[in-house]
């Protein structure tokens, strides 16, 4: 049953119940959680979800009916954070992994997949049974949230060339870039209040080091969130010459593991931005 998985953890950050160490590690330069920190939380959490769904409160490994299967994180289809709420370091915080709510701060929805143990295919998960009115809503969120993930990979650029109305969106933006300069060509220039779309480009790169492993050896995914998001934020920051907030995050997926050893080069840009 759908309720049968469900479970509790606590980051245990009000100082009395956490270490000094174990507090420092949360702490962000507004004095704040860093938000990068409960997205390494939550995905380890989700994938022990996994785990306690597909296997219970039986240890299936010593049962002659145990196949071994991994978990990992496929997906993330939006982190949503509410505007009103400030995570602060002198609360603990619980994560439930029934409803994808943290504390009613931050919602969620974390996709896992279930694999062989050495990766190569796919295995299907125990299946879902829903018992009351509240599960099946959930349960149907989910069912929408893979079809609406089908439609927009099949329409992604990799896939599929812009239709006319975006072509159109494009060209108007270029015009508004172009000076004519007769019949030896044309200039570039650039619109009032407006700045080079390559100079809001930010690039970092990183080591991946075994002390970021997984149980399975790979990089952890949720050492890979932390970092692109953090760079996402100081990209932002810079842009705007203030130091903004995460509200949200949306489409992180996750196409390939991550060997140890590897080098990453991560490119955060800004692509629109909301004048009010």
């Amino acid at each position: 049953m759908m309720n049968d998985s469900r479970d509790q953890v606590l980051i245990p950050l009000s100082l009395k119940s956490s270490s000094k160490e174990f507090h420092t590690q949360y702490i962000s330069w507004r004095n704040r959680v860093r938000f990068g920190k409960l997205l390494e939380d939550l995905d380890t959490f989700a994938v022990w979800l996994a785990y306690r769904h597909n296997q219970g409160e039986i240890h299936l490994q010593n049962s002659v009916d145990f196949e071994p299967i991994t978990f990992v994180t496929a997906c993330v289809d939006h982190i949503r954070m509410d505007d009103q709420y400030e995570i602060v370091l002198d609360e603990d915080i619980y994560m439930d992994g029934f409803n994808g709510v943290t504390n009613k701060f931050l919602q969620t929805k974390f996709v896992i997949v279930a694999r062989d143990i050495e990766g190569k295919q796919s295995l299907p998960n125990i299946p879902l049974i829903v018992t009351n009115a509240k599960e099946e809503a959930i349960f149907n969120e989910g069912k929408e949230g893979q079809t609406l993930r089908k439609l927009n990979e099949e329409c992604s650029l990799l896939k599929k060339p812009p239709n006319e109305s975006e072509i159109k969106i494009l060209h108007d933006i270029f015009i508004k870039t172009i000076q004519s300069g007769g019949q030896k060509g044309h200039s570039r220039i650039l619109p009032p209040n407006h700045v080079w779309i390559h100079d809001a480009r930010l690039s970092n790169t990183i080591v991946c080091y075994p002390i970021k492993r997984n149980i399975y050896g790979k990089i952890f995914g949720g050492f890979l969130m932390r970092k692109a998001v953090e760079l996402a934020w100081s990209n932002a920051s810079l842009f705007s010459g203030n130091r903004c907030r995460i509200c949200g995050m949306d489409d992180i997926m996750f196409r390939r593991s991550v060997d140890v050893g590897s080098i990453l080069l991560l490119t955060s840009q800004v692509i629109s931005v909301n004048l009010f």
